[in-house]
């Protein structure tokens, strides 16, 4: 009864918060306290427990640091100059815009300051270069979206958290780095063949676009670019020379030192003190939103875990599914969730319990095929209007006729073919982990 009640818990909170816009982390919350107080026997101060504190740290750090380039111009000064040094390649106008993206998001801005950023100026640049605009805003999600998947941005700080909660805290550097490595790769390639197939088709020109020249990067743009850089350095330095030198002490030390959120905060501190951007600006840029949705989410799940229902969940996958075919599995059941909901808030912490559940079961299967399949097929459905990057691609288009017919597009279009274009990556990938 209780898994019964857990589950319909889950499912309202998406439901109602999609329907009424009520945060579904809050709306999480208030049923894990209801459920744990009233059916499971837990009390008010045994629920805390429960709350994702690392994780809420992390995520409330890094947004904050990285709020410093974005509120005093630096990341949309960077994309500004990329954009004017490729003008005079306009046939490859959905690779540029795709690595703009990826590298303004691996650089912490994330996701959605990401999008943000690039998403309108996306589809201006397109209509001017007679291109798709869809496609373009296509490019500049995947870009956001693998960008952000880098273990020292947004999304895959998201990951290391969850998989540290799993259990996978050894493991967490190389299942972070795979899901990235994987979310860039098979993009690039779709749009590179896209490229050129532009480029060498008839009747096209490679005639430049017109942009105007960017401002010059001030002194306060130039050292909040230092810090980012010199902030990636530390986190991925010490990690990078463990997987070369696996058996030095002093360096497998150093490489739990240097955790992402406590130098985003020590970042934060030495950026105000070179007056790089102002305390009230930063701060109200932190995305509380999501990090409640984040969290909230993540406190009914570990109820749900806590109640055996993942375990029961993992049981039933492992027993009725091939284990071959659970990757592809995994890539549908998240596109199919991410149609009406966050990776990062929703799909990450329901799936990823289960899948530590099944590794339990199961220790011969692997992780981090399982783990990746689910950011790669729930990426491919976030151009649906009704996620996140759908609707900001939504926003972006300036006429409501234009919305209307690409509403239709991304539904009828965009959709199956992001997802058919994932199905396809996971399957080369269980080709070659089988051959292996």
């Amino acid at each position: 009864m209780i898994h019964l009640i857990i589950i319909s818990a889950i499912a309202l909170a998406i439901g109602i918060g999609y329907r009424t816009k009520i945060n579904i982390g809050l709306l999480a919350i208030a049923f894990s306290y209801l459920i744990a107080t009233t059916l499971m026997g837990l009390s008010p101060k045994e629920l805390l427990h429960f709350w994702p504190t690392s994780l809420f740290f992390t995520i409330f750090s890094v947004s904050l640091f990285y709020n410093v380039a974005t509120t005093n111009g630096t990341l949309d000064v960077l994309a500004q100059h990329i954009l004017y040094r490729t003008r005079t390649h306009p046939n490859a106008i959905y690779m540029i815009l795709y690595l703009i993206a990826t590298l303004l998001s691996a650089l912490g801005a994330g996701f959605f300051t990401t999008m943000a950023v690039c998403c309108p100026l996306a589809i201006t640049l397109c209509q001017k270069a007679d291109k798709h605009p869809l496609i373009g805003a296509q490019a500049v999600n995947w870009g956001a979206s693998g960008g952000a998947n880098l273990i020292t941005s947004g999304s895959g700080i998201v990951f290391q958290g969850l998989f540290k909660q799993m259990g996978w805290e050894e493991q967490a550097f190389s299942l972070g780095n795979h899901i990235f490595i994987v979310s860039i790769i098979y993009p690039l390639i779709v749009l590179l063949l896209l490229s050129c197939y532009i480029r060498y088709s008839k009747g096209r020109t490679n005639s430049s676009l017109t942009i105007d020249q960017p401002p010059v990067l001030s002194k306060v743009q130039r050292q909040t670019t230092l810090l980012m850089i010199s902030s990636m350095v530390l986190v991925w330095l010490f990690p990078l020379l463990h997987l070369i030198f696996p058996n030095i002490a002093w360096i497998a030390t150093y490489r739990q030192t240097f955790d992402i959120g406590f130098v985003s905060i020590l970042m934060v501190c030495l950026a105000l003190r070179l007056k790089l951007g102002k305390q009230e600006a930063i701060l109200a840029k932190v995305p509380w939103a999501i990090i409640i949705m984040l969290c909230g989410m993540s406190l009914l799940m570990s109820l749900a875990v806590k109640s055996g229902l993942v375990t029961l969940i993992g049981h039933l996958i492992t027993t009725t599914i091939p284990h071959f075919w659970l990757p592809l599995f995994f890539c549908v059941i998240a596109g199919v969730m991410s149609l009406f909901s966050s990776t990062l808030s929703v799909v990450a912490p329901t799936l990823f319990p289960i899948i530590a559940t099944i590794s339990a079961q199961s220790p011969h299967i692997d992780i981090r095929l399982l783990t990746t399949a689910t950011i790669i097929g729930a990426l491919s459905t976030n151009i649906s209007p009704f996620s996140s990057a759908g609707s900001l691609i939504q926003l972006s288009l300036p006429h409501i006729e234009e919305r209307s017919l690409a509403f239709k597009k991304q539904i009828l279009l965009g959709v199956p073919i992001s997802l058919s274009l994932a199905l396809l990556t996971i399957w080369i990938l269980m080709l070659l982990a089988s051959l292996s």
